[in-house]
């Protein structure tokens, strides 16, 4: 059997969990230790999977890597025990009965709700506007998040307050996961618990309408409740009303939270680097000629799309995923006993030489290219675990950002990137871009 490797650098008591405090060069050095990597918060051992390889043989074989550790823990008490968090016992089930959400059949629909919302918020801004580019994107994102959600039987009140609440409820459960229930108040927390509550309160109440609503006319046009309501496993299943609960809570923090991010480290990208924005904006003007884009263009701007692949590579919303071995067994050959805690990082594994050479470097144009090898882009996850909504999230950025080429040029407020925010998610700091308009370019 071969022997792990641990990382430098560890103290006593603490181990790695100093370190941690500015995780990304220790992740980024840990390739050089070996394919797996111990690392030491306090005496608690973690595996850290450094070797594509192995990263993807550990995703592909979930039934013996399970989804679990304090991460997962933690996030099971906001998020509910949906697909998201859930074990692989109930994993292949859960998915199943999702698996409807996001049928090719619903596709041209969640278009048009995209670009309309992204829409409305994109032309309201000015020509010479210093934008909060974080702010911007997440009102966006939450705006198109309950459109896509609650297709019909929300009044224009009702819209507003639930994008203020998602707002609240999105921005605040990270801090709710680390703050100590004693300090909950003082740091905020009694805003997030009434937020809180009123979005449970309105995914309770469009799941009664569907319930009572019966067959809807277009399954199109079909609320996303409803769908969860009728989704049937093969042996005639069904999600209970906490299960539906659980789901749309999911579904909410992961699309808010992951594509108003990916956005944010793409626009800041976009406005250092105007050759990139300049080709962007130039392929969105011939393939589209001023129409609003749709669904069906997603796969006709190549260029965008790697545009955000890129971003992702370098900028992953998540930055450190966890798994926890069901039973002994062995990962590249080091042995590994029923409980083990594993982890691996997007972020280290999207910065690493051997599958990206210059790394640092955002170039899009290596997606035109060979793919990387597996186990080296897992923004998403992989295996049977490979995020449901990947497709949706793509298509959602691309939409987004072929809009905002569409209308507006970037500038940036500062020579240097935006830096990452320490999180349970790699979240930006402030970003700010001058906006120019287009239409004032060619005038």
């Amino acid at each position: 059997m071969t022997t792990i490797a641990t990382a430098p650098g560890a103290l006593p008591l603490i181990g790695h969990a100093a370190r941690l405090l500015r995780p990304w060069s220790l992740l980024r050095s840990l390739p050089s230790v070996g394919g797996l990597v111990e690392l030491r918060l306090g005496r608690v051992p973690v595996y850290v999977v450094c070797d594509p390889k192995l990263v993807h043989e550990m995703l592909v074989h979930d039934d013996v890597f399970d989804r679990g550790g304090e991460v997962f823990d933690q996030v099971r008490t906001i998020m509910g025990d949906g697909l998201i968090t859930c074990a692989h016992a109930k994993h292949r089930r859960n998915r199943r009965l999702v698996q409807p959400v996001f049928s090719r059949s619903r596709m041209s629909h969640y278009g048009r709700v995209m670009a309309e919302h992204s829409a409305e918020v994109i032309s309201s801004w000015n020509d010479g506007q210093i934008l909060d580019v974080r702010a911007a994107m997440h009102t966006i994102i939450r705006r198109l998040s309950i459109a896509a959600l609650f297709s019909s039987g929300v009044s224009p009140e009702q819209f507003k307050q639930l994008q203020d609440d998602v707002g609240v409820f999105a921005a605040g459960w990270l801090r709710r996961l680390i703050t100590p229930a004693p300090l909950r108040r003082i740091a905020g927390g009694l805003a997030w618990d009434r937020a809180a509550g009123r979005v449970h309160t309105a995914i309770d109440d469009s799941i009664t309408r569907a319930r009572h609503a019966g067959c809807p006319v277009s399954e199109n046009e079909m609320d996303v409740p409803a769908v969860l309501l009728g989704a049937r496993d093969t042996d005639g299943g069904r999600f209970t009303i906490d299960q539906v609960h659980d789901e749309l809570v999911s579904m909410f923090l992961a699309a808010v939270e992951s594509s108003s991010t990916v956005l944010s480290w793409t626009l800041d990208q976009l406005s250092h680097h105007p050759e990139v924005q300049r080709r962007a904006a130039e392929e969105v003007d011939r393939v589209l000629k001023g129409r609003t884009p749709a669904w069906e263009d997603v796969e006709r701007l190549p260029y965008i799309t790697s545009v955000i692949h890129e971003s992702m590579r370098m900028n992953p919303p998540t930055w450190l995923l966890t798994r926890v071995t069901a039973r002994d067994t062995t990962l590249g050959g080091y042995p590994l006993p029923a409980g083990t805690t594993l982890a691996y990082s997007a972020y280290q594994l999207g910065r690493d030489p051997k599958s990206f050479p210059d790394p640092d470097r955002f170039t899009p144009d290596r997606w035109a290219g060979e793919a990387p090898p597996r186990g080296a882009f897992v923004p998403w996850g992989g295996g049977p675990r490979l995020c449901i909504g990947n497709t949706f999230s793509i298509a959602e950025t691309v939409i987004v950002l072929a809009q905002i080429m569409q209308a507006w040029r970037l500038q940036p407020t500062r020579r240097r990137f935006a830096t990452a925010r320490v999180s349970m998610l790699h979240i930006p700091k402030s970003i700010r871009v001058r906006l120019h308009a287009r239409q004032a370019d060619h005038d």
